[in-house]
């Protein structure tokens, strides 16, 4: 079933399965990265069980490392204002990512509609117009997720290596010892990473914990990307249908444009119940990340002071990546707010656009609630709160510069 009186001729089948598969494979790498492929009903005993091990498993080893590092950081350096704010960047990080995930987590039910959802758009396009339009746009989607994902899990495992490579001198019964930092703060009373094994198996759990952060990240940004792109592709189709709804040989036949705008409304329904499932996975995340950003890239920018002042300057470049990876993190999910809020405002134009002087006077009416409801306008927001566009990214990076030139003022 194509568009409305579509008569072009139908793509092939299998270039049309390689595409769909193509689209969900990316989404079920992504969640499986974060332990949150959302099973279905029909899933096997063996296959529930596994999922909620691997849910358990991953914030566990968050967990692990975020209480340890917080006991560093409030208990065990509580005094060392200089230490506390350099390895306070990390543990706000996890703070972050463990939030995220317990949202991911208790909307899981929603990324399953947003998949079936998916799954069902690429069943029911049947013109090669439309195809080439989902293809396009799922094209964009697939290409930001897996750049986002590639340079987050690479500005992480940096970020790790660069700690480790660096040895610190500390004495153990009167004797200078040179012992090997960890990627992230450890209270060194839970277990002495000084020594064998114990080193390597904190630096497993974080090394594990790396990549969760990582893989939940990347899961949020790329779902969202890769979702919101489709919606605006569907939104693409539905202005073209609109476009193409008035024709000499149908204008006569109620039956026929009836039906067309009966498609068409469906259609719209549907697009609009997606948004609704992609703003009920997103926007306790996209809070947690605006905010968390935002105080993040100023101790970033913090931690690239001190390491400047302290002659430490092989510091600053993972600190740089870092910051880029969460700039870049936020910026995408304004940005594609900011798209799906526009593409939804071109259904509202096409529909004022279309000759509706010309159609039945039910069919006019019925034009007439699809403008109205498009005056509504969608916007995707963080916390119902905030609308996520380039002007709140602008407020993000403002805010940060804010924060640090008040933690200079404080520290100086």
């Amino acid at each position: 079933m194509g568009g409305p009186g579509d008569s072009r001729k139908p793509f092939t089948v299998n270039v049309y399965l390689a595409d769909k598969e193509r689209n969900i494979r990316l989404i079920y790498w992504l969640l499986k990265s974060a332990c949150l492929w959302p099973y279905s009903s029909k899933a096997s005993i063996y296959e529930r069980v596994l999922s909620e091990f691997s849910i358990v498993t991953c914030f566990s080893m968050l967990s692990i490392t975020m209480v340890s590092a917080g006991l560093f950081l409030f208990v065990e350096e509580r005094g060392n204002t200089d230490l506390v704010m350099m390895h306070i960047g990390p543990f706000l990080c996890f703070l972050m990512t463990i939030t995220k995930y317990i949202c991911l987590v208790l909307h899981v039910d929603d990324i399953r509609s947003c998949v079936d959802c998916v799954e069902l758009d690429w069943n029911i396009a049947r013109s090669d117009e439309d195809h080439e339009v989902m293809v396009r746009n799922a094209k964009i989607g697939r290409l930001t997720a897996t750049s986002l994902a590639v340079f987050m899990h690479s500005a992480i495992q940096c970020y790790g290596i660069s700690r480790c490579l660096i040895k610190d001198v500390v004495e153990v019964d009167d004797v200078n010892v040179s012992i090997r930092e960890l990627p992230f703060p450890f209270y060194n009373k839970i277990l002495d990473v000084r020594f064998s094994p114990a080193y390597e198996v904190v630096l497993f759990v974080h090394c594990s914990s790396a990549f969760f952060i990582s893989g939940i990240t990347s899961v949020n940004c790329g779902l969202m990307a890769i979702f919101v792109m489709h919606a605006c592709g569907q939104l693409k189709i539905l202005t073209m249908w609109l476009g193409n709804i008035v024709h000499d040989d149908d204008v006569a036949d109620v039956n026929m444009m009836q039906k067309k705008l009966g498609f068409i409304i469906e259609h719209h329904l549907r697009v609009v119940n997606f948004v609704y499932h992609i703003e009920e996975v997103i926007y306790m995340t996209s809070l947690v990340e605006l905010v968390g950003g935002s105080l993040t890239l100023c101790l970033l920018g913090y931690c690239s002071i001190m390491a400047w002042n302290q002659d430490k300057k092989e510091r600053i470049p993972t600190y740089c990546i870092v910051g880029i990876s969460f700039t870049l993190n936020i910026f995408i999910i304004c940005y594609i707010g900011e798209i799906l809020s526009e593409q939804y405002r071109q259904v509202g134009k096409a529909t004022y656009m279309t000759e509706w002087y010309r159609l039945p006077p039910k069919t006019t009416l019925g034009l007439l609630l699809i403008n109205i409801r498009s005056n509504y306008n969608i916007n995707l927001t963080a916390g119902k709160m905030i609308d996520l566009s380039l002007y709140t990214f602008g407020n993000v990076l403002k805010a940060s510069m804010t924060y640090l030139n008040m933690l200079r003022q404080m520290t100086a």
